[in-house]
């Protein structure tokens, strides 16, 4: 597992605290959840998938009538956890 380090002006470091402590999760795993869905738009966004994909796509997965449309011929993306 990696470490990293940041410097942040004090004014965020304490937003940041007090929205991790709002959500009840420790300030590293609430962090970690909000890089990986940044990450994830990025990487959707560079394969093609419109602004906010992901969101949409996890509240389609719970709709049993939503029929995905035909796509394009698929082409290789880079996953989240092998970027």
């Amino acid at each position: 597992m990696s470490t990293i380090t940041l410097d942040l002006e004090d004014r965020l470091a304490d937003t940041l605290a007090r929205a991790a402590e709002a959500s009840k999760k420790p300030l590293s795993v609430w962090v970690v959840e909000r890089l990986k869905a940044a990450a994830s738009e990025d990487l959707a966004a560079a394969n093609g998938y419109p602004p906010g994909y992901w969101k949409l796509f996890s509240s389609m997965e719970e709709n049993p009538g939503f029929e995905a449309p035909d796509r394009e011929p698929v082409r290789a993306i880079t996953a989240l956890d092998q970027a």
